[in-house]
């Protein structure tokens, strides 16, 4: 983490005063991108310091700034800079809070290879990365992979949540409407709902395959017994499929 005054702002959007001019702005800028810095995340007042001037020869600037990197925002992800009101210093003292106290790693987002099954993947990861993004590249790149993964997230409790109990409701629902099959002549909605249940049970055997990969790269040939439980146990209750 680096903080403190830098004497110097990146844009206009930084500075209130009659006069409009950046100077090194852009030397700032260039540094915070090869260094592949962050800028936390603030709340309170925006400008951090003032000449202690009057009227139009006041001159507001946000010069105080916090900068962080990504190693920095895996411990410490929701991590954020409270700015104070100016009172007896021309400078807005800075608190940091880290939110997180605990020095172990947070739980980090995990890929469920299932998900390319699904159609609508593709454009669900398209849509959340075009998000617009503020700050810096570095600062744009974070917010993007944030945002695909919280979206991703949220579209998995949603579209798959608990795969054991969608596949008993679509077992219980399709052995109905089998056993009905004789009654209509359409089974469109049979049709559809053994397509589903399939769909289901692949993405099922796909997420312990991988479990158990991520298992064996953990624990190595240590595992290897529980690897093979694990893989037996989780096709033992898959039916006979023709493929």
């Amino acid at each position: 983490m680096i903080a403190g005054d830098f004497n110097q702002i990146t844009n206009l959007n930084e500075k209130l005063s009659n006069n409009s001019a950046v100077r090194g702005g852009q030397d700032l800028m260039y540094c915070i991108n090869s260094l592949n810095l962050v800028d936390l995340p603030t709340c309170g007042n925006w400008f951090t310091w003032t000449n202690n001037r009057h009227n139009q020869d006041a001159v507001w600037e946000r010069i105080d700034k916090t900068f962080t990197n990504a190693h920095w925002l895996q411990y410490f992800p929701t991590s954020w800079v409270e700015v104070l009101p100016i009172a007896a210093s021309n400078h807005a003292p800075l608190v940091i809070h880290l939110q997180n106290y605990s020095i172990r790693k947070p739980k980090s987002f995990c890929f469920e290879v299932m998900w390319l099954n699904h159609p609508h993947l593709k454009n669900l990861v398209r849509s959340h990365w075009q998000s617009p993004t503020n700050g810096s590249r570095a600062m744009q790149v974070m917010s993007k992979i944030n945002h695909t993964a919280k979206g991703l997230t949220a579209w998995n409790k949603y579209e798959f949540g608990n795969l054991r109990i969608q596949i008993h409701a679509t077992e219980n629902l399709l052995q109905q409407l089998q056993k009905n099959i004789g009654i209509s002549n359409d089974n469109t909605l049979e049709f559809t709902y053994r397509k589903r249940l399939d769909f289901l049970l692949n993405c099922e055997e796909i997420m312990w395959a991988q479990r158990a990969q991520q298992l064996w790269l953990i624990k190595g040939d240590r595992n290897t017994r529980s690897k093979i439980k694990l893989s037996c146990t989780s096709l033992s209750y898959i039916p006979l499929r023709e493929h």
